[in-house]
């Protein structure tokens, strides 16, 4: 809904909702260990304009290609699967929760929307909340 208000006339909107209620971002997140997130970070512009100039909205969206390769590196290369397992969390691991930790790990890939990761890049280089 963001996207759209930002990218859209607000009339679009108008014969579509009678009410939008939304919270902004309840966290600060610039100390985050996520390399994932710090790779956006570093290259914001990079990422936000090759996105944009080749159509890419999502990142590892559940597709053919990411579930066969999901599967194939963490069934026969089970280390490469650790390490982009990696990419998108943190080595502190008593912070995690391994009931939902394995409960996640089934629902993947289920990729991130570009304009999601971007939000959380920009929240990381403002620092303040």
């Amino acid at each position: 809904m963001f996207v759209g208000l930002g990218e859209m006339e607000a009339s679009y909107f108008a014969d579509k909702l009678s009410i939008f209620v939304a919270l902004g971002p309840v966290i600060d997140i610039p100390n985050t260990e996520v390399g994932l997130l710090k790779f956006i970070t570093n290259f914001y512009d990079v990422v936000a304009d090759t996105c944009w100039l080749f159509g890419i909205n999502e990142f590892l969206g559940a597709n053919w290609l990411t579930t066969e390769a999901t599967e194939l590196f963490c069934t026969y290369l089970t280390e490469l699967c650790e390490l982009l397992i990696g990419i998108f969390t943190t080595s502190e691991t008593d912070l995690d929760d391994n009931d939902r930790f394995e409960v996640y790990m089934g629902h993947e890939p289920n990729g991130a929307s570009v304009q999601q990761l971007l939000h959380y890049a920009q929240n990381i280089r403002e620092a303040r909340f």
